[in-house]
């Protein structure tokens, strides 16, 4: 009897690292006047990223996502999953603070938020969501705002937002 055997020899190179995320901007404790920010970083291994549960996409292991935010304070949660299926998190907290009559979020209080708030109280769709509202202190969003707001823009005397 013959007996043929045969050796195999198989290199594995086996992922075991996770994909690490660089985050270019902002920074973590980033606080800001404009409901949205734009997150710039990049990935490596060509992960897959989700931002706060949603798939984001990657160009050349780059990512460049607009945020929206709510006032106050925002946790954003980055997960990169490698094609080996490692996977990291990281996070980081940018804080948003309204700016008074800034009913667009844009960061200014300017003539656009006289239009946008108009907008809103009318029920335009689009323009449900307001930064912040009342302006005049009442305790109520209305018409009055956008007056109260012309003329704190204008510089009327003893009106200020």
């Amino acid at each position: 009897s013959h007996n043929n055997i045969s050796h195999i020899n198989a290199i594995m190179d086996l992922d075991i690292y996770p994909p690490e995320i660089f985050i270019n901007s902002p920074s973590n404790g980033t606080t800001t006047n404009s409901s949205v920010i734009a997150l710039k970083g990049t990935i490596e291994d060509n992960a897959i990223l989700n931002i706060n549960d949603q798939n984001v996409s990657v160009v050349n292991n780059s990512f460049n996502v607009s945020i929206n935010l709510q006032t106050g304070i925002n946790n954003i949660i980055m997960t990169a999953t490698d094609t080996s299926g490692n996977n990291a998190t990281d996070t980081i907290t940018i804080t948003y603070t309204a700016i008074s009559g800034d009913f667009s979020g844009d960061g200014t209080t300017d003539s656009w938020d006289i239009t946008y708030l108009a907008r809103s109280i009318t029920g335009i769709p689009g323009y449900d969501t307001l930064s912040c509202g009342d302006v005049s202190g009442d305790g109520v969003v209305d018409a009055w705002d956008c007056t109260y707001l012309a003329r704190a823009i204008a510089g009327v005397p003893g009106y200020s937002v």
